[in-house]
């Protein structure tokens, strides 16, 4: 979100953290404030990367039957080989996720 602080680039692994978006987030809030990639098109258009706007959709449409409580963005390096030290963040964010949402599906994406 603009009002959060930015996902630290300056490390070699990334930032490891998360950020939590809050369901009713007005997506013009939110941001990609890392230059690792060409995010020209999430910068027009952030469901790209984070679909929040289409999951509402689908939730009026009642194909869903909603978002959860709170949406995590994480930022970092992500390898398989080693994912004890890389993958902290989405360790944490899932643990978090599942402790409070009670979700029955978790929408991955990349970007």
């Amino acid at each position: 979100m603009r009002d959060q602080e930015p996902f630290n680039i300056a490390d070699e692994l990334g930032d490891l953290g998360y950020r939590e978006i809050p369901p009713d987030v007005d997506s013009s809030q939110l941001m990609v404030t890392h230059h690792h990639y060409d995010h020209s098109d999430a910068d027009n258009d952030i469901n790209v990367v984070f679909p929040i706007d289409v999951l509402r959709d689908l939730a009026a449409e009642g194909f869903i039957v909603g978002l959860a409580k709170k949406q995590h963005w994480l930022h970092g390096i992500y390898d398989a080989v080693e994912s004890d030290v890389r993958g902290y963040g989405a360790r944490e964010s899932l643990n978090d996720i599942d402790k409070t949402s009670r979700a029955d599906a978790v929408v991955l994406t990349g970007g």
